[in-house]
This record gives structure tokens, sequence and C-alpha cells, in this order.
């Protein structure tokens, strides 16, 4: 209590202060208030509302965070070429040269997210406040409701050429995927008859085929063994019978060679000669014996069926080769299939998921063209003004009073603290370390009297001034 009692004392001696801060602070608060520039806003509110069809049946081609979507919107709304109609039509910023005249204007628009209930800024709401700026109360209104209808204009005309450019993309893309798919298919075509035999389908077919000229082959070489037995049995047999009659056995052996070779081969003009030699001197009689002739014309059989067998060992063979041959080849042709086959598959499947989406664009398209999908709707009008939005005039009055009453108070307790005059009993303990031994009360005469109601006057006088001039001021503000 008796702290309160000189904080009030120490105001009472220092009320000069007091006073010319709060004049000094509120007249600078005032200044800041209401010499600058004024400006009103009106804002108008647009709701995203969902598509009328499930979004599960239509899928609409326009997607996005709404604050990404909104930053975009606004970039080209608030654009010269936009507003300059505006501003030409409500004459706005004459003061200015006509090319900064829309540029002007669209410093003084701005969005913001805001709940579609409340209305209150809301970073994800469904909603976007559209906020105009301008120093005529009237016409920000007008200003407000144009901006307005750009920016729902800009929004369909964006949304409907978006989902066309979605389905022109698709279009091109699905073009381009049908050629590949074209190209793809001709060279799995040429592919395949240029190798063919050494398809994985065939490589099955060539391995049977493979075991199979194996035994056939086996079965030739045993034959060609047994008649070679057979033949050499009979050549002995012809040569007991015919005695080693030498025209017999050359005859025999050209018979035998004829079935191998040609009259031109220098064999059987070997054996010619022999003969013609031989029967020139008289001729073999024993060729007569039909015992040597039957063994003759059995030896000239089998010397065929060993010719035979040699070429049909020579073609088998040759067909064991190729079937090899296609066997080491057949998995570089398969793996280089596989590749050709992948990227069909690749490219026939990309295809038809475009197909697929470039449904689902045309169906958005209409979508927006009969305007069913996500659309906006204004949820408030803007509206004409009643009070300033800028400058703030209530906030910088009441900084002003709380800065005026904060700086008096601490201007005259630094002052009180610098002072060393001795006031009370407590300044003499502060001073000599000690109690005073008495202490003599003022007395007061009669011009002590006046002098004290004069300070007094003109202390309530400042105050009720001071205290005057800020409710005016803050009702002014209002």
């Amino acid at each position: 209590m008796a702290d309160f009692r000189e904080f009030l004392l120490l105001m009472r001696r220092r009320w000069r202060i007091v006073i010319w801060c709060i004049t000094i602070c509120m007249s600078v608060a005032y200044v800041l208030a209401f010499s600058g520039p004024v400006l009103f806003r009106s804002t108008g509110t647009i709701v995203i509302e969902r598509a009328d069809i499930p979004e599960e049946l239509a899928r609409s081609t326009v997607s996005g965070v709404l604050g990404q979507r909104l930053e975009l919107i606004l970039r080209r709304v608030v654009t010269e070429e936009s507003l300059q109609p505006i501003v030409d039509e409500l004459s706005l910023f004459d003061m200015l040269p006509p090319d900064d005249r829309a540029s002007e204007l669209s410093s003084y628009i701005s969005v913001e997210q805001v709940n579609p209930i409340t209305l209150e800024p809301e970073l994800g709401g469904a909603a976007f406040s559209v906020n105009v700026d301008y120093e005529n109360r009237t016409l920000v209104r007008d200003i407000a409701d144009m901006v307005i209808d750009l920016f729902l204009d800009d929004n369909r005309r964006a949304r409907t050429e978006s989902a066309a450019g979605t389905e022109r993309f698709f279009d091109a893309q699905g073009d381009r995927l049908a050629l590949e798919i074209t190209d793809l298919e001709q060279r799995i075509a040429v592919f395949k008859q240029e190798n063919s035999g050494l398809l994985p389908d065939d490589v099955r077919g060539n391995q049977q085929t493979l075991e199979r000229l194996y035994r056939n082959l086996s079965d030739i070489q045993a034959d060609i063994r047994s008649n070679t037995e057979r033949r050499d049995l009979l050549n002995v047999q012809r040569d007991e019978i015919a005695g080693g009659t030498e025209l017999a056995i050359l005859k025999s052996e050209l018979t035998a060679a004829r079935q191998i070779y040609t009259d031109d081969h220098p064999t059987i003009r070997r054996l010619l000669r022999n003969i013609a030699a031989i029967e020139a001197v008289g001729g073999d009689p024993e060729l007569q014996d039909p015992d040597l002739r039957r063994v003759i014309a059995q030896l000239v059989a089998v010397e065929r069926e060993i010719a035979a067998d040699m070429e049909e060992e020579a073609a088998v063979t040759s067909r064991i080769a190729l079937l090899q041959y296609r066997s080491v080849r057949a998995p570089d042709v398969e793996k280089r299939l596989q590749e050709l086959t992948r990227d069909y598959d690749l490219a026939l499947g990309e295809y038809r998921e475009i197909r697929q989406k470039r449904g689902d664009a045309e169906l958005a398209q209409n979508l927006e063209a009969e305007d069913k999908g996500e659309r906006y709707t204004v949820l408030s009008k803007p509206r004409t003004p009643t009070t300033s939005f800028y400058p703030n005039r209530i906030g910088i009055m009441l900084m002003g009073i709380m800065l005026a009453l904060g700086s008096g108070i601490g201007i005259s307790l630094l002052v009180e603290s610098s002072d060393n005059t001795v006031r009370s009993s407590r300044d003499v303990i502060d001073a000599f370390g000690g109690p005073p031994i008495a202490i003599i009360p003022v007395i007061r005469n009669v011009r002590d009297s006046r002098i004290l109601a004069t300070n007094l006057g003109f202390q309530a006088i400042g105050l009720t001034t001071a205290v005057g001039l800020a409710i005016a001021i803050v009702q002014g503000a209002l």
C-alpha cells in the first residue's frame, strides 16, 4: 500500500512528463492513422463443389492440391490482359499512365483458403476468398464482382482445355504406340521367317528328329557293316568258283564299280582296258558257269545296297549336322525372340492402358462441357464495405495509448531515479543509513495552497484533455 502511495506521489510530481508523453504519442498515432491513404476491402467467397457423378465412375482429368491450383489460377487471372477491361470500364487509377493501371490493380488482389462454413482462413479448406482492396468503397465491390467472374470463367475454361488437352495427348500416344506395335509385329514375323526351325516351338521337334536320325544312322551303319561282310563272303565264293579266272574277276569288279562310278572314272577305264585285252586273246569260257553268274549277281546287288546305304548315311549325317547347328543357335534365337516379344507385350499393354485413359479423358471432357464435374460456385458475393481495411486505425490508436502510458511512466521513473532530492524518511535511511530523529510535516501557507490548487487544476485539465482526445480518436477510427 505504501509503494502504491509513493507511486501516486511520483506521478503527481512528474505529471507534466506523463501529459507530454501522452500528447506526443497520441498525436503521432493520430497522424499515422488518419494521414495515409485509406483502402476498403470487398471479399467474395467461392466454394469448390464436388462432381455430380461419383469419382469411381468418371474420374476428372483436372487434379492437384487446391493451394497449388489457386496459385496457378491467380497467375492466369491477375494479368494485365485480363484486368485491362476492368480498368477501362471503371476508369481506375486515372492518375497513372495507361500501361501501368492494370499492373497496379493486380497488386490489390489476393486469395486465401477459407473454411466453407465459418469463412475463417483455413489451410486446405474447400473454399477460397478473393479479396480486392481499393480506395473507393463503392467501386471496390464492382471490381470484386468482375474479378470473381474472371476466376469462374478462367477456371471453367482451364478445366475444359485441360481435359481436351489430355484427350489429345492420349490420342497422340495411342497413335505412336499403334505404329510401334505394327513395327514390332512385322519384325517378329520377319525374324520367325528368317529363323525357321530355330524357334522355341521347333526345339522339341528338332530334338525328337535328332534322336530319330541317330537311330536311323545306327541302323544304316549296321546295314553297311552287314553288307560289307556279305560282299567279302561273296568275293570269296566268286574266287573259288571262277578258279581264279581273271576275266570273270575283272567283269565282276567292273559290274561292282559301275554301281559307284561313272564310265569316265579311271577305275572303270582301267577295268575296261583289261577286259578288252583278255577278250582279244580268246575270252573267258568259264563265265558261262551258272553258279558264278549267281554269285556275281548277288555281289552286284550287295554293292548296290552298300552304295545306297552310304548315300543315305551321308544324307542322315548332313541332316544331323544341320539339327546340331540349330540346337547350338536355338538359345540365342530364343533370347532375341523373347526380347522382341517382351517389347511387343509391353507396347500392347501400354496401348491398352492409353486407350482406357483416353476414354476416361473423353468422359471427363464431356463432364466439364456439361458442367457436371468439379465446379466453382460463389458462396458469398462481394459487398460494399462499411469500414476501411487499411490502415488499422483502432490498432494504431490502441498501440499509441499503450505506448503513451508506458513511455510516460518509464520516463518518470527514470527521471525520479536520477533525482537526489530527499523527500521522505525512506530517502533519509537510504542516504544516511539510519532513521531520522524527527520528521517535520509540510506546513503550507496561503501561497502554497494556491500553487497546489493550480497544479491540481492543470493536472486535471491535462488528463481530461488526453483521455478525451484518445476517446475521440478511437471513435473516429471506428
